[in-house]
């Protein structure tokens, strides 16, 4: 039985990460304790390790790098060698038609019939530079019914194809919600740029988007505002004593502690003596 790969909640209040990048490719053997992938969560960059064995499958429709992914979220699956084998095998079957595809059942190999109703079961009825550029379908030629000729299909999708776009435009209009398609290009042949979408999302030219550490950052920055009073207190001290306590270390030839670590000793007796100094 496949053992799904998901995504795992780094710390207690993280609902949603960000995917780095696979270790193990698809289709690699998993040992327990390899690492899968990586993920970024509110603190850092983790390594996610693989519990069982078993060959790696990805999802079809699994993230790409720097995608944001949710907690528990299925990205791919474990699945056993004999059960790989199978699969490797049945994909290397030539199925007699385009239309049928491989299955395995206790009886042995057998087709799936995966065609529709209505297309022939004679090896269709298109040309073959129409069947190159689509399926056999009732765009109608001149000629038999269901006989396709390579300009109805080419004349079919003409003025549906959308502008192009670039990678940069396609990932600022995910972000900002926006159909990269409706957006006019002034790029070459009406191509969509970043800029584009930027114009049309009201922003900058260039938006980069909070880094999970940077996000939670914020949002404690954020808190503490609010729950506690912005106040800083400067304060001179002597610290002629503390100079030459760490003087006799160094002659003593023993650690020397930093001023940090000595201050925190004494702040910590001066809390035990009066403790409602570290109330909040």
């Amino acid at each position: 039985m496949p053992i799904p790969v998901t995504v795992p909640r780094l710390g207690w209040n993280m609902e949603e990460g960000t995917f780095v990048e696979w270790v193990a490719a698809d289709g690699a053997a998993v040992r327990p304790g390899d690492v899968l992938f990586r993920l970024e969560g509110d603190k850092a960059v983790e390594e996610v390790e693989s519990l069982d064995a078993g060959v790696l499958r990805l999802a079809p429709d699994g993230p790409k790098p720097g995608d944001r992914v949710t907690v528990g979220q299925v990205l791919g699956e474990l699945v056993a060698e004999a059960d790989a084998k199978a699969d490797r095998a049945s994909q290397q079957v030539v199925p007699p038609h385009p239309g049928l595809r491989p299955t395995l059942s206790p009886e042995g190999r057998g087709w799936e019939d995966t065609r529709p109703p209505d297309m022939p079961h004679d090896g269709g009825a298109g040309t073959p530079g129409a069947d190159r550029c689509a399926p056999p379908s009732p765009l109608g030629g001149e000629g038999r019914p269901q006989a396709g000729v390579r300009g109805d299909h080419l004349d079919g999708q003409a003025g549906a194809a959308p502008p192009p776009v670039t990678p940069r435009a396609r990932r600022l209009a995910k972000r900002l919600g926006i159909d990269p398609t409706a957006v006019p290009g002034t790029g070459r042949n009406g191509r969509v740029r970043e800029r584009d979408v930027a114009a049309r999302g009201g922003v900058g030219a260039r938006v980069e988007p909070l880094s999970p550490v940077r996000k939670a950052t914020a949002a404690r920055m954020v808190e503490s505002l609010r729950t506690a009073a912005p106040v800083t207190l400067t304060s001179a001290v002597d610290a002629t004593n503390l100079v030459n306590l760490r003087a006799q270390f160094k002659a003593a030839g023993a650690t020397v502690p930093s001023v940090t670590d000595i201050v925190l000793k004494l702040a910590a007796a001066a809390l035990q003596q009066h403790p409602v100094m570290a109330a909040r």
